[in-house]
């Protein structure tokens, strides 16, 4: 099977463009999880190629925590940078050749970002296909905020974080490290949300079992973003 994992640097968070992509695709073929059903599961991967580039968004605010983060500023993307709609073109080929995709945090990020490019570049976009989210979607280790923090859990660092093609690197050696089938399997189950009913002195609970608080486009409230199939397992788990 072929598997193509995706990361986009953004210029921020009130209207978020991509400024640089990062994508990976492996030839997989799943291994056998060990006696403990998550680590060394032994996928026989082939990295086919990989690539990183910069995108011009046009004349769009690039927000200083944005620029803090991934280091790209308008002039950078200027210079360096392809038209979106040149960057979706060779998204959307990539992604037609996979069978799935990978991105971390990407059913709430990425592919809202994918999705409003294609309709600004007026570009068809791939096929659907199931795409993995390995910040939802990998039962072992708990729950992380971020990508370094999940790999850290699992044993190893993240170098030059916050680039596009460090990013999705590590993303996929993650994601290497888990039962593929298993990870289909759940990231097949629809996306849900649940809301903790708890006072402010109650709040931890929540922020403990990996619930955010004033999630986008959704009233305030402390929220947890799940696969259906986990859902009765988390109302039965939680205080």
């Amino acid at each position: 099977m072929i598997i193509t994992g995706i990361d986009f640097e953004t210029t921020g968070l009130q209207d978020p463009r991509m400024c640089a992509v990062g994508m990976a695709m492996y030839d997989v073929t799943p291994g056998t999880p060990d006696d403990r059903g998550s680590c060394d599961v032994k996928n026989d991967a082939f990295s086919v190629k990989a690539t990183s580039f910069i995108v011009d968004p046009g004349d769009v605010v690039f927000e200083a925590g944005a620029i803090a983060t991934h280091g790209i500023t308008p002039e950078i993307a200027k210079k360096w940078g392809r038209s979106e709609q040149e960057a979706v073109i060779q998204i959307n080929n990539w992604l037609s050749l996979s069978d799935y995709i990978v991105a971390y945090n990407g059913n709430s990020f990425d592919k809202a970002i994918l999705k409003a490019a294609n309709q600004r570049a007026e570009t068809k976009s791939a096929p659907l296909q199931i795409w993995i989210d390995p910040f939802v979607d990998i039962e072992s280790h708990g729950k992380a905020d971020d990508l370094t923090g999940q790999c850290a859990k699992h044993g190893f660092l993240v170098g030059d974080a916050h680039t596009a093609l460090a990013d999705v690197s590590a993303m996929m050696r993650l994601l290497l490290m888990h039962d593929i089938n298993r990870l289909i399997e759940v990231a097949a189950s629809p996306m849900v949300y649940l809301r903790a009913e708890v006072t402010y002195d109650e709040k931890d609970l929540a922020k403990n079992r990996g619930y955010k608080w004033d999630k986008p486009n959704m009233p305030k409230s402390w929220v947890l973003e799940t696969r259906e199939m986990f859902m009765q397992k988390e109302i039965d788990e939680a205080p």
